[in-house]
């Protein structure tokens, strides 16, 4: 007698529950588009086939499901010139419908060919209205027919992306036509919007959440200023020396510095920033803010993926003042990780000395494959260092109550947290929980 086959228990899901479960991914994959630029490999984010043709593969009953829901098919993607893509572009339209907003992804690999752009372009027209995001990756940087293709009112665009891999535009490059007034990510090369709108800016972008300049010019960052609000983050891109001093200064809650001139860009972040975030930059840069002697005020200083490349000035003048309290680390080199542990110690043992006195928060965080790298016993010797300065300071209150409130000058580093970071001795770890209030280290294995 053969054995009865087990039936899965996802297959026993009534069949608007498993679209909702679908939908839902979906719905997640298309937000973290949003966050990101486009690249061709995005595609196809599991297997050989995007979503949702991976679904339809499973069995016949995802495949009816998958095939008779129009929610489903909103997610594009479109990389030319492959003829394939642009018959998928017109399939995946038809299939969505007429009614649900669409996720439209078009990445051009090929200078020569903007044909292909402008049959795309031309399909695209029809649909302008239903776009929710849009993000284009294009090499050539003479595309007319981008302009040509967006104008009109867009009512539920919430992110545009426009990025041309040139850094000048022929000619004066026409202003944005379209409406827009759900925007919340915005990321178009500054070339592309040389002479920005006003009243565009104010109308369109009093929700915005992200904004990114790259290479821009001194209309487009006077423009900004225009908004109603200040806005939650703003990153500035490929800011090259000569070119940054074009800079308005922009209020913004979050300034990310994305491989950019680091002294001269810091100078369009108002005194009001809460966070400042150094991403794909070399720290050395830092060196020749010596002369200013300070950082522009916030809360806290983040450095993501970032470099040392010259020797770390050890002359007593230096000074490289900040008064935040947090200090985040992601994925940098041993130099900089270094660099950054000296600038939170007393310079040469001097209690007066510390550049960045009330930081009380230090994390170090390694994600994915990196391997993070830094001397445990430099980390002791700072920790120490500004432990004792605190206690000094403080005279009359006991060591174990210096983590209180009530210090003042040298702040203790009281919030310690490492993930991914070398394995710890016994020992080292029984210092960190005695020294250190709140104390967290997860080591990576090899």
């Amino acid at each position: 007698m053969r054995p009865r086959l087990r039936t899965c228990p996802i297959q026993l899901l009534p069949i608007e529950t498993l679209r909702g479960i679908l939908k839902a991914v979906l719905e997640d994959i298309a937000e973290q588009d949003m966050m990101k630029a486009p690249v061709h490999v995005d595609r196809v984010p599991m297997g050989e086939y995007p979503f949702p043709n991976t679904m339809a593969l499973v069995c016949r009953r995802w495949r009816d499901i998958v095939s008779s829901a129009p929610e489903l098919w909103t997610r594009i993607f479109c990389v030319l010139p492959e003829s394939e893509d642009q018959q998928a572009l017109d399939f995946q339209l038809k299939k969505a419908g007429n009614l649900t907003p669409i996720d439209l992804t078009i990445v051009d690999l090929n200078t020569e060919d903007r044909l292909s752009l402008n049959k795309v372009m031309l399909t695209i027209i029809p649909h302008i209205r239903r776009l929710r995001s849009l993000r284009i990756q294009i090499s050539d940087y003479f595309f007319p027919c981008l302009f040509d293709a967006l104008r009109g009112d867009v009512p539920l665009l919430e992110c545009l992306r426009l990025r041309c891999g040139f850094a000048y535009f022929v000619g004066i490059p026409p202003p944005l036509g379209i409406n827009c007034p759900r925007i919340r990510i915005l990321d178009v090369r500054g070339d592309l919007i040389r002479s920005p709108n006003y009243r565009w800016v104010k109308e369109n972008m009093a929700n915005v959440e992200s904004v990114t300049i790259s290479q821009t010019s001194e209309d487009f960052s006077r423009a900004l200023n225009s908004i109603p609000r200040r806005i939650p983050c703003l990153t500035l891109e490929n800011m090259r020396q000569d070119s940054s001093y074009l800079l308005e200064t922009i209020g913004a809650e979050k300034v990310i510095l994305s491989r950019s001139a680091i002294p001269s860009t810091l100078g369009s972040i108002d005194e009001n920033c809460k966070t400042i975030a150094f991403h794909d930059c070399n720290i050395s840069e830092i060196y020749q803010l010596a002369s200013r002697g300070r950082l522009p005020s916030s809360n806290t200083l983040e450095f993501d993926r970032c470099q040392t490349f010259l020797p770390y000035p050890r002359e007593k003048s230096f000074n490289f003042a900040w008064n935040g309290h947090t200090v985040t680390v992601l994925n940098c080199d041993l130099r900089s990780i270094k660099v950054l542990l000296e600038m939170l110690t007393a310079r040469f043992m001097d209690r007066s000395c510390f550049m960045w006195p009330r930081v009380t928060t230090l994390t170090l965080v390694a994600r994915g494959d990196f391997i993070m790298k830094f001397s445990v016993k430099l980390l002791k010797t700072m920790i120490s260092n500004r432990r004792e300065a605190a206690v000094q300071e403080n005279l009359g209150i006991a060591k174990a109550e210096v983590d209180d409130t009530g210090y003042k000058g040298v702040h203790p580093i009281i919030v310690l947290h490492v993930h991914g970071g070398p394995a710890l001795s016994r020992s080292d770890r029984s210092w960190f929980m005695e020294n250190v209030k709140d104390f967290v280290w997860d080591y990576k294995k090899k």
